[in-house]
C-alpha cells in the first residue's frame, strides 16, 4: 500500500485514481474477452452438431438394422409364394372359360326350367306320359308346315292323362301364360270308357324369348 493511500485511510478523505494506461490495452482486453466468449459460443455450437451427430447416427444404425431384417426375410418370403405362382394363371383359365360358357349358352333353351313350369300349371289329376324336346333348325324357324303354327325356336310335344276334358283346357290356358311359350294346341284327345281316363296329345312352340341370351 502506498504513502499515498495510507495517508487517504488516516485522513478518510476520497482518492482520486487515473487510469495512466494507452487504449490500446483496454481495447485488446475487450478483444480477449470477445474472443473468449466467441469461442464459449463455439464450443456449445460444436457440442449441439456432436449431440444431433450422434442421435442421426444412432437412428441410421436402428434404420440399417431393419433394412437388413427384412432382407434377410424376402428370400423366405418368395419361398412362400411360389406355391401360389400359379394362381392368377388359373384364375385367368377359370374366367376364360365361364365366358365361354356364357357365349355358347346364348343360343341354349333352359328346358329343366320350361319342364318344371309346365308341371306347375298343370291341374290336380293331370299328368304327363311322355315329353318330346325338338329345336326348329334355321330353315324352318321363319316358316311351318302349318301356317296357323307360330314360328319359334323349339317345339314341345306332349302326352298326358287326365280324368277330364275341362283339366286339358284349364291346362292349355295356364300354359299359354308361361313366357316363351307360344300357341299351345291339342292335337288329339281321347276318352276309355272302360277307365275314363282321357288320353291327349298337346304340342307348342317356344319363341326366342325362351334362349337364356334373352332371359
Amino acid at each position: 500500500m502506498s504513502f499515498q493511500t495510507l495517508e487517504a485511510v488516516a485522513s478518510r478523505t476520497a482518492v482520486v485514481r487515473v487510469n495512466l494506461l494507452p487504449g490500446e490495452f483496454a481495447e485488446a482486453r475487450k478483444a480477449k474477452q470477445l474472443r473468449l466468449a466467441l469461442a464459449g459460443s463455439l464450443v456449445v455450437v460444436l457440442g449441439a452438431c456432436a449431440g444431433a451427430y450422434g442421435i442421426t447416427a444412432g437412428h441410421v444404425a436402428a434404420a440399417d438394422e431393419a433394412l437388413a431384417a427384412e432382407q434377410a426375410r424376402t428370400p423366405a418370403l418368395l419361398a412362400e409364394q411360389e406355391p401360389y405362382a400359379e394362381v392368377p394363371t388359373v384364375l385367368k383359365q377359370v374366367e376364360d372359360a365361364v365366358q365361354v360358357r356364357e357365349a355358347v349358352a346364348q343360343g341354349d333353351i333352359p328346358w329343366y326350367s320350361y319342364l318344371d313350369q309346365l308341371a306347375a300349371v298343370a291341374p290336380t289329376e293331370l299328368s304327363f306320359t311322355s315329353l318330346n324336346l325338338q329345336l326348329t333348325t334355321t330353315a324352318d324357324a321363319g316358316a311351318s308346315a302349318d301356317p296357323l303354327q307360330a314360328a319359334g325356336v323349339a317345339r314341345i310335344a306332349v302326352v298326358g292323362e287326365t280324368k277330364t276334358q275341362g283339366k286339358v283346357a284349364d291346362w292349355l290356358d295356364a300354359v299359354a301364360g308361361v313366357p316363351g311359350v307360344a300357341d299351345p294346341r291339342l292335337s288329339s284327345s281321347t276318352l276309355d270308357p272302360s277307365t275314363g281316363v282321357v288320353t291327349f296329345n298337346a304340342d307348342m312352340t317356344l319363341t326366342a324369348d325362351a334362349l337364356l341370351g334373352e332371359q
